[in-house]
């Protein structure tokens, strides 16, 4: 069956510039709007029925938690649909102060979907550690093509 709930679902495709400038940038505002949190993005918008706010396993597991991972595919979209690197390091700092202040240098699998955002599940998960680096990256090429360091 259909299922027209908000979810991160298109991101990728976003990210690789496979929609029509005009739609992209619509998907990416309602994104921003429903899914964006400081830490990632959750995994179901919390207008839609069925979402949880704070994790309690299955079925809350991708029915909202916040998904650290996914941010640097968001950045990468915005980047394909014209945000300026400057702004979208922006995004990224809520996600890095926590890596180095209260992570300590790790990133939880997730966060709840709900403020204040609390870390669930694994407490060093190695995709959203390796994907924070990678839109980090990203962003400090884009910013200092020279390099980054």
């Amino acid at each position: 069956p259909d299922d027209g709930s908000v979810r991160p679902n298109q991101l990728i495709a976003l990210a690789l510039g496979l929609m029509p400038f005009d739609e992209g940038r619509q998907a990416l505002d309602l994104i921003q709007k429903t899914l964006l949190t400081p830490y990632g993005l959750r995994s179901l918008a919390p207008t839609e029925p069925g979402y949880h706010g704070r994790y309690a396993g299955d079925p809350s597991y991708h029915n909202g938690m916040v998904w650290p991972w996914l941010m640097a595919w968001y950045m990468d979209a915005l980047i394909q649909y014209g945000e300026q690197p400057r702004q979208i390091s922006r995004v990224l700092h809520p996600l890095w102060q926590y890596f180095l202040t209260d992570g300590a240098g790790m990133l939880p699998e997730i966060f709840d979907g709900d403020f204040p955002f609390a870390p669930k599940g694994t407490i060093c998960q190695a995709w959203s550690i390796a994907e924070l680096i990678r839109g980090r990256n990203t962003i400090l090429s884009l910013i200092n093509p020279q390099g980054v360091e």
